[in-house]
């Protein structure tokens, strides 16, 4: 009998599924996106940072707890990501030019 993998079921991403905007957890689609994980790349519901209990993080000394240092909100990930793509289409853009003078 075959091995079964529940990724292969509908609901999951890898049946090409490209309508889901917010990757969530176990690769379904996040509904009401709050926070985003840098960590795992999926953005997280308040239930599943309620789950997962990323604002409550225990401290290396194990005393104190603290909240998870690669939890974002959905706002901060977006100018984060604006950000990004400026940085790297200015960076493309004379890596580009270097690359033509070099040869042309």
């Amino acid at each position: 009998m075959p091995c079964y993998n529940s990724f292969m079921d509908d609901k999951y991403l890898n049946k090409n599924n490209s309508t889901i905007k917010y990757i969530g957890l176990n690769n379904s689609e996040c509904i009401n996106p709050v926070y985003y994980c840098q960590s795992k790349k999926v953005f997280l519901s308040a239930d599943d940072v309620e789950k997962k209990k990323c604002l409550c993080k225990p401290t290396s000394d194990m005393i104190s707890t603290k909240i998870c240092q690669w939890l974002m909100t959905v706002d901060e990930f977006i100018k984060y990501e604006e950000n990004r793509r400026k940085t790297t289409s200015a960076y493309d853009r004379e890596y580009r030019a270097r690359k033509r003078g070099k040869n042309g």
